[in-house]
């Protein structure tokens, strides 16, 4: 496996940890999606969205665009319009990964920072790292929520379940 390959291999993971998060929120009621929590964003809604959030502005850095604006938990108004929203933009990371290729790693991208205004340049593999930590970690926070409203089962969203499950479901 090469390094496209594996970074590939990543965000394919990614998505599918995404799935997960969004099956096991679908059938929250309105009032346990913002429920508040001490953790992550606030909210299972705000967690939801700052992920999308990221991975589309990402994205848009990638294909040249540094200064997406960044979507935040008032940008739709319901569940069912975030997840198609989601399903859009898996399909346009689905295409742009498709076509990654190990030289592209090595090139530098430039983003507008959402926090300070500043543009900064990196290399392609970092950003597209970054996206799949940033991933991960925001997710392990979003399950720690679902947790503490009683979704059971909790999803399994480590990257061995998706592996040794290729159907996705153990």
């Amino acid at each position: 496996m090469n390094a496209a390959q594996c970074i590939h291999r990543l965000h394919e993971h990614r998505m599918w940890s995404n799935a997960r998060l969004r099956d096991a929120a679908a059938p929250l009621a309105e009032s346990q999606l913002r429920r508040a929590f001490e953790i992550g964003m606030g909210s299972v809604w705000a967690t939801l969205v700052h992920l999308y959030a990221a991975e589309l502005v990402w994205l848009e850095a990638l294909r040249g665009r540094a200064d997406a604006p960044l979507a935040d938990a008032d940008s739709f108004e319901s569940f069912e319009q975030l997840v198609i929203a989601w399903a859009a933009l898996d399909r346009r990371w689905s295409r742009y990964l498709d076509d990654l290729t190990d030289a592209r790693l090595t090139t530098t991208i430039h983003k507008r920072s959402t926090l300070t205004g500043r543009t900064h340049a990196t290399p392609v593999a970092d950003v597209l790292l970054h996206v799949c930590t940033h991933a991960q970690y925001t997710t392990a926070q979003c399950v720690h929520m679902l947790k503490r409203l009683g979704v059971e089962p909790l999803p399994d969203c480590q990257l061995i379940t998706m592996s040794r499950h290729p159907d996705g479901h153990p």
